[in-house]
């Protein structure tokens, strides 16, 4: 049994970053940039694990949002770190007061789960 981000994983809290990132100062500097994850659907998942050779594969979402302890911190290292590693030193504690002002309080990071039970 394993588990893992899935389609539609941080999908809403995503949404609200990409619409900051459309503005100033972040838009030029992410014009061509393109994020590392891939949430796949269950049955993506399953079809791939047959392929490579699993005698058998069941996968299913489900959703597990979180109220992380510490936010700031949470989203800077973890959910969003691709993206404040991205930018000048100069612009990624202004960065991380934006999201946390478009997120508003509590943050919720709404997180899907890909859980996957496969035999060899």
């Amino acid at each position: 049994m394993a588990q893992c981000g899935g389609q539609g994983n941080i999908d809403v809290l995503r949404g609200k970053v990409n619409a900051l990132l459309a503005g100033d100062p972040y838009a030029e500097l992410f014009a061509d940039w393109r994020p590392p994850w891939n949430y796949a659907a269950p049955t993506d998942t399953e079809a791939r694990l047959l392929a490579a050779g699993f005698a058998s594969a069941h996968c299913w979402l489900a959703p597990a949002p979180q109220q992380p302890e510490h936010p700031r911190e949470f989203l800077s290292t973890i959910v969003l770190g691709p993206h404040v590693q991205h930018l000048p030193e100069h612009l990624r504690e202004p960065f991380m007061d934006d999201v946390l002002a478009v997120l508003g309080e509590p943050v919720v990071v709404d997180y899907v789960r890909l859980n996957i039970d496969a035999t060899a």
